[in-house]
């Protein structure tokens, strides 16, 4: 067997091996770069994921006022699927998961609600929506569609200084193929450049668990298993990396910070 390494391409340049990868993950990497067709799906989808590494439990985020605030979700009907959201900021190529609301029952503006009263708008960040596109569809429950609901929330919230918050939505018209979301989260926890670009706070501990345990669905060789409570809000996280990743950056390449 020969292996064919895509460093051995004379007709690539540097900088665009470096790209490549900082955009895979270790075991992709192989795959993509160095011809090893290697087995890379275990029990766990997020398999480039550590807690050890990346889940902060006992440190609080300092939310920073100079970058936006983003909010992301995954909208849910039925029995142990709840409406999933999760809050974090994005800060030179490094993305923090610093809160969530997790809620049985589909109801957006007691989503809302429970938001305001976190205080979270008090904030004079910007705040950027991002989430699953089906929570743009109209349906029995009136005419409003779910972001319409969060989007006229925000911005007729009046904050005890008597100004608005100011929103804008990042909510594509079609979700993103699910093998690929799952590539740019895993590449996010670690790249194949040693770099960590995801960290999960405190007052996140269900994201912490989904990245740990959401599993693929029996049968099934990309899908998630969704009867698992703590498995939406990582796929609301999920579009949200791939939107800022493959959309918001550009395809700038910004460094995240290297594991010693």
């Amino acid at each position: 067997v020969f292996y064919s390494l895509t460093e051995q391409n004379p007709f690539l340049p540097k900088w665009y091996i470096e790209n490549l990868r900082s955009d895979l993950d270790p075991l992709m990497a192989k795959r993509m770069l160095e011809g090893k067709w290697l087995s890379i799906r275990g029990e766990s989808i997020y398999y480039s994921y550590s807690p050890e590494r990346q889940y902060l439990k006992d440190v609080k985020y300092k939310i920073n006022p100079h970058h936006p605030i983003d909010l992301m979700h995954d909208f849910n009907i039925g029995q142990g699927k709840p409406m999933s959201m999760a809050i974090g900021q994005y800060i030179s190529g490094v993305f923090h998961i610093f809160d969530e609301f997790i809620l049985d029952g589909f109801s957006t503006p007691r989503l809302m609600e429970e938001m305001s009263e976190s205080g979270i708008f008090e904030n004079m960040n910007t705040f950027r929506i991002f989430g699953d596109c089906n929570g743009k569809n109209r349906d029995t429950r009136g005419n409003a569609t779910d972001y319409d609901i969060i989007l006229k929330f925000i911005q007729t919230y009046r904050r005890k200084n008597g100004s608005y918050p100011t929103a804008k939505m990042e909510v594509p018209s079609s979700n993103p193929p699910i093998r690929t979301r799952q590539n740019f989260v895993n590449s996010s926890c670690l790249n194949d450049l040693g770099e960590c670009r995801l960290y999960i706070y405190s007052d996140a501990p269900t994201v912490d668990e989904g990245f740990r345990l959401t599993k693929l669905k029996k049968g099934s060789t990309y899908q998630e298993d969704d009867s698992d409570r703590f498995q939406h809000v990582t796929t609301a996280v999920g579009y949200y990396i791939y939107r800022v990743k493959k959309y918001i950056d550009n395809g700038t390449v910004t460094r995240g910070i290297i594991l010693e």
